[in-house]
């Protein structure tokens, strides 16, 4: 951490009148109190050494691979170290005035020679920039967003609940509100795989309709683009806009019953050509004196909708600000699923942003949402339609109205790189574009991803029902929207889950211990199985004397298993060295012959090695609970009560009798035969 030294210039003495008006100034005091605060959490928190070493990788990067997006995040990174700089200078000319309260590590006097003016503003903006730091576990959120968004196959996860069941979890990415995308067409075919990774519901605008018969103008390809198609694979939601920005086409519809008959019509044809769920009413330009007759307009086509099909659902748009009052909001809250909060259009007012946060008008996000809310409108019916773009307006008065620039359109024109200044109050940035003179003719203002973050965050602390971006594809090639979308409302989810039962491997002498009690009980326990191989359990009494030698598992199925194991690695490794054995055996007769000294010793050793590995993998295979009317059972109505020794007895008499009659009635019958 950084510790600041004080000047050693002598602090210039203050009289009592004047130090009594500096302790009078109680907002001015606080205001530096609360200031210096935070620049001592940022020296604390080791942000700028933070923020000066990745500055330091930017410039490593190569000239030639630097692309403009890391250069503005270099710049971006190099503006916060500027205002935690100016931060501090601006603190310094107030030191005096903060006395004791400001910390000795943070605050140094300033020499006579620097001596700023203090705008309150502007260090309250400095305060802002520097708090706004991307959060560390936001990126981390975003990172496994992104993985399971971009992930051909679902992720899953093991959960082991016992030994023998674990759960089977899929996740997914679901959003907190809902999210609906405006489809421009026919403006632009945006790739929209990318888009229905997070949308929760495709709105295709628009549709148009003649207002003085009620017929649909243009589907704009609704009837046949496999957009819809694609969409509904996704599982969104399919909308349909149905659009009117002519303030006489409007009025002609409402004043006309049977055109409107015509137009409702058109509508619920157009939801069942392509199982639509629902329609978007936008008419931007509804004129104050059509109140009554838009509502009824609203209740003939929500009692239609319903009459066809319940689930369709019906939204409406309506201004941020209703000047004119033409919507009856109370009226149409029994009729309407969603109201559409319209941020997209300018209002002929002064320039200003066409999504602010807050202001001094009545249109901003804040005051909006806060006026609807008291009309008793539910929070989860009221959908903020915001802007992917941004609006131009002219500084001087100008006849010709704003212009609309796409956010996409923004980031790739020249004209438009530069440093944005941004505004607390409003959340939004603001572009200057000067003259050749340097003259600002022009101001542009526009959302990016620090200003949605802010008013994201307000949707969903006040519970609205979600977002409506207008339009899909404004922003195509540049993913930072998409990203804080993420972010904000994407959540990991589980998707479905499901038992399994595991089938543990047996753990193999997993107690075991170096004493002659513990191996003559762990024989004992092998032996048992075998004399008898139907008993489900172990006796009481041998099990307390086995816990006396130490051993800790005593379930005679997991004995089984374990005894079968050691049995099979054993049976393997002589059968490894016979055949080893014969190898050497084969080997040495054809090198060296008869007279090899060890010819007997080895013949002798192998015969030893056979008649063992045939009664340990006789052992083995006695173990195994598969095999029908042979061997030991874990069940004990499958199983046939014959010890192995029992049964080692009965095989080694047959072998015994078979040599014998060999020896005493075969081999005599044959050599009769050959005796001439």
């Amino acid at each position: 951490m950084p510790v600041y030294a004080a000047d050693s210039t002598p602090a210039p003495k203050v009289g009592l009148l004047k130090k009594l008006l500096q302790a009078l100034q109680f907002r001015k005091n606080a205001r530096a109190r609360e200031q210096a605060r935070v620049l001592n959490i940022i020296a604390r928190s080791g942000l700028k050494d933070s923020l000066q070493a990745t500055v330091r990788v930017l410039d490593s990067v190569n000239t030639v691979n630097r692309t403009s997006i890391s250069t503005l995040q270099e710049q971006s990174v190099r503006d916060v170290l500027n205002a935690i700089d100016l931060l501090k200078l601006r603190l310094d000319s107030m030191a005096t005035a903060v006395d004791t309260s400001v910390p000795e590590d943070i605050v140094r006097r300033p020499s006579s020679s620097v001596d700023p003016p203090v705008d309150d503003q502007q260090i309250q903006d400095l305060v802002n920039q520097v708090i706004a730091a991307t959060d560390p576990k936001e990126e981390e959120h975003l990172r496994s967003v992104r993985s399971l968004l971009f992930r051909k196959d679902p992720l899953t996860d093991t959960v082991k609940i016992s030994d023998s069941l674990s759960e089977i979890r899929r996740f997914s990415v679901r959003t907190q509100a809902t999210v609906i995308g405006l489809f421009p067409y026919p403006e632009g075919q945006p790739n929209i795989d990318a888009y229905l990774r997070l949308i929760n519901e495709l709105s295709w605008y628009a549709v148009g309709f003649k207002g003085s018969t009620g017929d649909l103008t243009s589907f704009n390809g609704w009837n046949t683009s496999a957009v819809i198609d694609s969409a509904r694979a996704r599982g969104c939601r399919i909308s349909l806009c149905v659009q009117s920005k002519n303030e006489k086409n409007i009025t002609d519809l409402l004043e006309r019953k049977p055109a409107q008959q015509v137009l409702i019509a058109g509508v619920v044809a157009a939801l069942r050509l392509r199982h639509a769920d629902g329609v978007q009413i936008m008419f931007d330009k509804l004129p104050g004196g059509s109140r009554a007759a838009f509502t009824s307009f609203i209740i003939q086509l929500a009692e239609a909708l319903k009459t066809r099909d319940r689930s369709y659902r019906l939204g409406i748009r309506v201004p941020a600000y209703d000047a004119e009052d033409a919507y009856d909001l109370a009226t149409l809250n029994v009729y309407a699923d969603q109201f559409l909060l319209d941020f997209t259009q300018y209002q002929p007012k002064a320039p200003g942003p066409l999504f602010p946060l807050a202001g001094v008008h009545n249109d901003d996000l804040k005051t909006s949402i806060s006026r609807i809310l008291n009309m008793e409108i539910p929070p989860s019916k009221l959908i903020v339609c915001l802007p992917y773009y941004g609006v131009r307006w002219k500084v001087k008065p100008d006849k010709d109205p704003p212009e609309y620039i796409t956010y996409k359109d923004l980031c790739s024109d020249p004209r438009y790189q530069q440093l944005p200044l941004y505004d607390p109050l409003s959340a939004t940035q603001r572009l200057d574009i000067k003259n050749r003179n340097g003259v600002v003719t022009e101001r542009i203002w526009y959302e990016d991803e620090k200003t949605l973050a802010a008013k994201y965050d307000l949707i969903l602390q006040q519970h609205l029902g979600g977002i409506a971006i207008q339009a899909l594809g404004y922003d195509e090639g540049y993913g930072e929207l998409w990203d804080v979308l993420a972010s904000r409302f994407a959540r990991v989810d589980t998707m479905a889950s499901e038992l399994k039962t595991l089938h543990p491997k047996p753990k193999v002498l997993d107690d075991w211990q170096w004493s002659w009690a513990y191996i003559g009980a762990k024989l004992e326990q092998y032996a048992f199985i075998f004399a008898y191989p139907c008993e489900p359990k172990f006796p009481k009494v041998l099990v307390r004397k086995w816990e006396q030698a130490g051993l800790k598992n005593n379930n005679r199925a997991e004995i089984r298993k374990e005894e079968a194991a050691v049995l099979g690695r054993l049976s393997l490794a002589l059968a490894l060295l016979f055949l080893g054995g014969v190898v050497l055996f084969i080997s040495k007769l054809r090198r060296v012959g008869d007279g090899w000294k060890w010819t007997k010793s080895l013949a002798a050793l192998l015969i030893v090695q056979f008649i063992l590995l045939t009664i340990i993998a006789f052992m083995y295979f006695f173990l195994d609970t598969s095999m029908m009317f042979f061997g030991v059972s874990d069940s004990p109505a499958d199983c046939f009560d014959f010890p192995l020794g029992t049964l080692f007895v009965v095989i080694f008499t047959g072998i015994v009798i078979g040599v014998l009659i060999t020896r005493f009635l075969v081999f005599p019958l044959i050599k009769k035969n050959d005796i001439p």
